[in-house]
């Protein structure tokens, strides 16, 4: 469980995820990693945080969990997400332009 959460801080720095993970979202993920060959226990949890981390559903620990802090930040990276897509996606092409009519006169 050490090892993960030491690769899931970095993993989190790395990907802009929130510098501060609680524990306890950790306990789930690595919980909800059991099972299989337990030498790949990590990598099951790693690839569910970063799935998190993509998603933008990571908790915060540093506003405490309550007060709705939290969830104020959730949105912020949402609503980036979104600006981050919609520059991604080229812009439409312009519709041609028709040429003026040509004078035969």
């Amino acid at each position: 469980f050490d090892d993960f959460v030491q690769q899931g801080h970095q993993l989190s720095n790395i990907l802009n995820g929130p510098s501060k993970i609680p524990e306890n979202f950790l306990k789930t993920l690595w919980d909800a990693s059991e099972g299989g060959d337990p030498s790949g226990r990590v990598d099951r949890a790693v690839n569910q945080l970063v799935a998190h981390l993509e998603a933008g559903t990571v908790p915060t620990s540093d506003g405490g969990g309550g007060g709705g802090h939290g969830d104020d930040e959730k949105m912020k990276e949402k609503e980036k997400k979104k600006k981050k897509e919609k520059e991604k996606s080229p812009p439409p092409s312009p519709a041609p332009i028709p040429s003026p009519p040509k004078n035969s006169g």
